[in-house]
Formats: structure tokens, sequence, C-alpha cells
């Protein structure tokens, strides 16, 4: 019974080692990402400057020093918007729960996003959160680490 009992803690204690912490450089990486949404009436126009159906994909990058770049092609009520890009910052905590702040060089918007991070950093599920954004979400999977 008492070698029983010490396999178990044995292996509790080795998840404890394995187990994945969410750090800047433990999510740092480039992601595919698929976004989709609905843009809503805004006066004055908004980040997305269209109302109704929205879908996008794009290509971020997440950088060890905490700062952010993105590329988005966008269709929105069939208006096609490519190759946007934005740069920003995030920052993410121990439990896999973050923010981020981007510039868009569209039309000098900014974007503010909460996520969080799943499958050991090669997932993230956003969500903007600026009070004039789109209603949009996205899913981020890893391509590979920078």
């Amino acid at each position: 019974m008492r070698i029983i009992t010490l396999s178990i803690a044995t292996l509790l204690h080795f998840q404890h080692l394995f187990a994945f912490e969410c750090s800047v450089k433990n999510i740092q990486g480039r992601y595919a990402m698929a976004l989709s949404g609905t843009g809503i009436a805004q006066d004055p126009p908004g980040i997305i400057p269209f109302v109704g159906p929205v879908a996008g994909i794009g290509i971020a990058n997440l950088k060890n020093d905490a700062s952010l770049e993105l590329v988005e092609h966008l269709n929105g009520a069939g208006q096609i918007i490519e190759n946007i890009k934005l740069k920003g910052t995030f920052s993410v905590t121990k439990n896999c729960e973050g923010e981020a702040s981007a510039i868009n060089t569209f039309n000098n918007k900014e974007h503010k996003y909460k996520f969080v991070v799943s499958a050991k950093g090669q997932k993230i599920i956003l969500i903007m959160t600026h009070p004039t954004s789109p209603i949009l979400s996205a899913e981020l999977t890893k391509i590979d680490t920078l």
C-alpha cells in the first residue's frame, strides 16, 4: 500500500512540474486567425465601417516583448477590405486570461480585446471589447514559434 501511495504522490509532483503556465514567453508565436461577427451602426463610423455580417482571416504575431502585429482580411456585408495591419501590445496572466490593444492602419482606430489561452498555448479565443467596436470573436491557432 505504501508503494502505491508513493507512486501517486510522485505522479502528482511531476504533473505540477509539467503543468502549463501562461506567460508572454509561453504564448509568443505566429497564429492563424479566423474571425466572425456583426458590424453595428455607429455615429460617427467606428472601427469597421459597415453594418451586417463580418467574416475574416489573418495572421497574428505575438512577440516575446509583449508586442503584437496582425494582418487581417475582412468581408463585411459584401465589402472586402484587405491587408488591414494592426500593431499593439498584449498581456496575459498565469491563469491564461489576457488583454490586447492595437491601432489599425485602415482608419487609425484602436481595437481592444479580451482573450483566453487554451491547449497549452496552441489556441487563443478572443472578443473585441472596445465600446465602439463591432460584435466580433476570433479563434487563433498557433502555426509556429517566433
